[in-house]
């Protein structure tokens, strides 16, 4: 049956005290003030005097958030002061706390407190949940709905947790597939079907620069630097561009985009003059790099210049790798810069403590490569897009499903709320007999002294 909110629970707002009583660690005749940031992952314990002015809860009550983006988060397993960003849910002996709980979080509370007419900012009070409407158990039934609740959304959570951790699987088979890819090993058998002496190492190369991948290339693979191959590097205009309809379109680093693509969705332009921008136009083929950010896992990034991208400038936050495709592969190249060990170097060369990371022209032109020949630098590009395919297709489908887990509580709540989680038991005690009881309950409480603060909570 459905029953309004206020007929069988309560709620009572939190207390705010001055800042000047807070203390940031434990001391006797304090308590901890509880506030939204401590239900989660950023807490910032937080103490002040303890006074029976104070409105308190154990681990077992359960809150609601009233403000703010927090509006209806449903808090639970803390002690202490809660301050006014939280309400506490009073709940009567004669109805299951656990049913309670997934009530609130279920969309029967959610929903209707989305339309409340305040504003997220302001909050609620106890008025605005005057005209809620609630479902209500037999209470036998209540503690049915709840430990079918607790089996099942457990398993929901295992599953969600699961899934989380897939997206660093898929991170690191990338990551050992570009590595692979710049050392030989990917194409080990392709070089044994072609010649059983080119699987063998070459004793007498080694590579130039010590790192993850150091080892004696493939017969054949030339162990190289970007200065061996490079035919034109430089760093982009350093002029003022903005969004305008006419002008040169100008890449910048938002346009450095993932698995090597240039991302054209956000584009600048500017004038320029006819000799700059042809020094600047990009071609077919071309590396354009991240020179400089804030972030050291940005420096370095990199995508290949192709299609519409073709004839764009590009900015002074960049740097443009014009290399010969007689020697590599544009996306051989790609792979290279992005391969685990040459992270590892650009990342060391450009950390810095001011919090502005750099790589040069020089320290670029000095980033060592193996080089295959042409010929296996398409194979390996071949088999590179091939099984990045397939890790696309496994997130596409780990998106999927991440989005059906996320759908998994809300249905479950929906239908515990509608009585069809759990079989009805025609022994059970009438929801309605319950109601009676708890309203006996209430009316024989000794009334709550009327003022601001209690119509306000």
């Amino acid at each position: 049956m459905a029953t309004g909110f206020l007929s069988v629970l309560d709620v009572q707002g939190g207390t705010q005290p001055p800042k000047s009583e807070f203390i940031y660690e434990p001391r006797e005749g304090y308590v901890q003030l509880l506030q939204i940031r401590d239900f989660g992952d950023r807490a910032v314990p937080t103490y002040i005097p303890d006074t029976n002015k104070l409105k308190k809860c154990s681990e077992a009550d359960v809150l609601i958030a009233r403000y703010g983006a927090s509006l209806g988060r449903i808090l639970t397993g803390m002690t202490g002061a809660y301050n006014v960003a939280m309400a506490k849910v009073d709940i009567p002996p004669a109805m299951e706390r656990r049913f309670v709980y997934y009530l609130l979080k279920s969309e029967c509370f959610q929903a209707p407190l989305r339309l409340v007419s305040r504003s997220a900012q302001n909050g609620f009070n106890k008025e605005d949940l005057s005209g809620f409407e609630i479902p209500l158990a037999p209470l036998p039934e209540q503690k049915r709905i709840a430990d079918k609740l607790d089996s099942t959304l457990a398993r929901v959570e295992a599953c969600r947790d699961r899934l989380d951790r897939l997206p660093a699987l898929l991170k690191r088979f990338r990551q050992s597939i570009l590595a692979a890819a710049t050392s030989g090993r990917l194409t080990e058998d392709w070089r044994a079907t072609r010649s059983p002496d080119e699987a063998q190492r070459n004793p007498g190369t080694t590579v130039p620069e010590s790192g993850a991948d150091d080892q004696r290339p493939p017969k054949g693979w030339n162990a190289l630097t970007v200065r061996d191959l490079a035919l034109d590097l430089r760093y982009g205009t350093s002029q003022k561009c903005d969004y305008r309809e006419g002008g040169l379109p100008v890449l910048r680093i938002p346009n450095i985009g993932e698995g090597g693509k240039v991302d054209l969705t956000d584009i600048k332009r500017a004038d320029f003059a006819s000799k700059e921008a042809e020094k600047l136009a990009l071609q077919a083929g071309d590396l354009l790099l991240i020179r400089s950010n804030g972030s050291v896992d940005l420096v370095g990034k990199c995508c290949i210049v192709e299609g519409d991208a073709v004839g764009h400038l590009f900015a002074g936050y960049l740097m443009r790798l014009r290399t010969d495709p007689k020697k590599i592969l544009p996306w051989f190249l790609y792979f290279g810069f992005s391969a685990p060990a040459q992270r590892q170097r650009v990342e060391l060369i450009s950390k810095s403590t001011s919090g502005v990371n750099n790589i040069n022209s020089d320290e670029v032109k000095s980033l060592p490569l193996l080089v295959p020949p042409l010929e296996e630098q398409h194979e390996i590009v071949r088999r590179v897009e091939t099984l990045f395919a397939f890790a696309d297709r496994l997130e596409a489908r780990l998106t999927t499903a991440r989005k059906q887990a996320e759908q998994l509580t809300p249905a479950l709540l929906a239908r515990a709320f509608r009585g069809e989680l759990v079989p009805q038991d025609p022994n059970d005690e009438p929801a309605t007999e319950l109601l009676k009881r708890l309203a006996t309950t209430r009316s024989e409480a000794p009334k709550a002294k009327r003022g601001r603060k209690a119509a306000n909570a």
